[in-house]
């Protein structure tokens, strides 16, 4: 009874020869040795019961005890880490995964610029506010279901997963039934922070229902089989990825992408040097041929060179069941903004040979004003609908500024109206693909980059140089004005200790 109702000791007192499981005599003392109790104290601090030796068979059972104990405590602490690290993980999901409360204003109305094709029909928009870091910036989306799940890309690396609701008969978008966001991750499954590794431009649906997303300023693209897997490539978004390096001035790359009968279409947002309004871009095989990477770019890909207008440049791409290019473009001056909506047809992309410049059907034009919500239209995707028609949705960037907004814009159109008017609209031009500028888009702005970066360094360490001699100088000064102060001080110490004799003295 004394001993119940607390943990006891177990201290070992074995000695000599007489080690053992069960404890022994030791020979050289005489008396019998193995384990003993350490007995809790009493209030009073005095022990409860004497210490006592301890027989081979209690020794048996306490170890056993103990032992028990141990592989209890072993347990729970694996139980208590495995907790740990599924809260974590928990945690991680969660802070990676965010849910995010969208407002709503609904747009009734938006004035298209007369005199281009008439069969696009405004159903209805949305300008979207949430009070979240990380929503705005968007630069590319795709659509499922009929436009109501929107998938984007932001130029701050992030994900934005949203569905809407729309009004009964489905034409016009109502509300924001959820939104979620997710970091966009590198391969190693890390999201990007840097500015220059998350600026996403462009996203499209690839060939497996996964998703090929666009980076500028260090351009690349990329695969991603879901929002929150990591990126991965192949030797296809490589080389596509290479050619964008080498011909993309630092903040004008890839804007938009679309896939097209297995192979890419990209073009960099700036015009050609020398070409104002002339755009390069590839058709790039997602699979190319053996020994492609051996080859010049001209040996696996094909080029193609646009004309757009203007102050217009291309934001983003949509491709129509029939095979023809819907083009988004975006201007802003400073003074204006608007967006035009263009359409290549497919003839030109399939045989235009690259001595052509296609000039785009322009179908659609609108000017932003206090009455039309028109911001930085930067996002394009379509939509087949029943009869014939197609779903044509737009997104603004808003660029995080308090200035702008995030609007998203709905159309419909007949698909066959379009592409029989483009037909009769698009043209193409002759174009010189000799023009070395024409192969170095970006050769001339990062050459400029470089020497400018070289003058500054230069122009640093001279000024620095100059500060350097400078304060040496004026240390050097006042060194010798302090050491002239102190002589002057001692001469006048010296003339105050000299005396004259007296007349008496001489």
């Amino acid at each position: 009874d004394e001993w119940s109702g607390g943990v006891v000791f177990v201290e070992d007192l074995v000695r000599g020869r007489g080690r053992g499981r069960g404890g022994g005599v030791d020979q050289a003392e005489g008396h019998r040795t193995g384990f003993r109790l350490i007995p809790r104290l009493k209030d009073d601090g005095t022990a409860k019961r004497s210490s006592r030796a301890l027989s081979t068979g209690e020794v048996k059972r306490l170890s056993g005890w103990w032992m028990m104990r141990m592989r209890m405590r072993m347990r729970r602490g694996v139980v208590m880490v495995s907790l740990f690290f599924f809260a974590a993980s928990c945690v991680f999901i969660e802070a990676a995964a965010k849910k995010v409360k969208v407002k709503e204003e609904r747009i009734q109305q938006l004035d298209l610029e007369p005199g281009h094709f008439a069969g696009l029909e405004f159903m209805g928009g949305l300008i979207l506010h949430a009070k979240d870091d990380h929503f705005g910036g968007w630069s590319g989306i795709v659509t499922k279901r009929e436009g109501r799940e929107v998938v984007a890309v932001s130029d701050k690396g992030y994900w934005l997963n949203m569905t809407l609701s729309y009004a009964e008969g489905g034409r016009a978008p109502m509300e924001v039934t959820g939104a979620w966001t997710y970091p966009l991750l590198d391969p190693e499954g890390n999201p990007l922070k840097k500015k220059a590794w998350a600026d996403a431009e462009s996203v499209v649906f690839g060939s497996r229902g996964d998703l090929l997303v666009s980076f500028e300023r260090n351009h690349r693209i990329v695969r991603y089989d879901n929002v929150t897997a990591p990126a991965t490539t192949d030797s296809a978004l490589t080389l596509a990825s290479e050619i964008l390096s080498k011909h993309c001035n630092y903040n004008g790359g890839p804007e938009a992408i679309e896939t097209y009968e297995d192979h890419l279409i990209m073009f960099c947002e700036d015009a050609i040097d020398g070409y104002d309004t002339s755009f390069q871009g590839w058709l790039v095989p997602l699979q190319p041929a053996p020994g492609a990477r051996e080859k010049s770019e001209l040996g696996y890909s094909r080029r193609l060179f646009m004309k757009i207008t203007d102050g217009f440049r291309p934001t983003d791409f949509a491709m129509l069941d029939s095979g023809d290019l819907l083009i988004l473009e975006r201007m802003h001056d400073g003074h204006r903004t608007g967006f035009r909506l263009e359409v290549i047809p497919r003839k030109y992309l399939a045989a235009t040979g690259e001595e052509a410049l296609v000039v785009p059907a322009r179908a659609a034009e609108a000017w932003q004003s206090p009455s039309n919500p028109v911001d930085n239209m930067e996002c394009l995707s379509v939509d087949q609908l029943e009869g014939g028609k197609v779903r044509v949705n737009l997104m603004s960037d808003d660029n995080f500024s308090s200035k702008q907004q995030t609007v998203f814009f709905v159309f419909e159109v007949h698909a066959e109206d379009l592409v029989e008017y483009a037909y009769e609209m698009a043209r193409v031009e002759d174009f010189p693909p000799s023009n070395p500028q024409v192969l170095s888009n970006g050769t001339r702005e990062k050459t400029i980059q470089v020497v400018v970066g070289v003058s500054l360094f230069l122009g640093g360490l001279l000024t620095g140089a100059g500060v350097v001699m400078i304060v040496n100088y004026v240390r050097s000064k006042n060194s010798n004005k302090r050491k002239y102060e102190s002589f002057v001080a001692m001469t006048r110490q010296d003339f105050n200790d000299f005396s004259l004799p007296s007349d008496d003295q001489m």
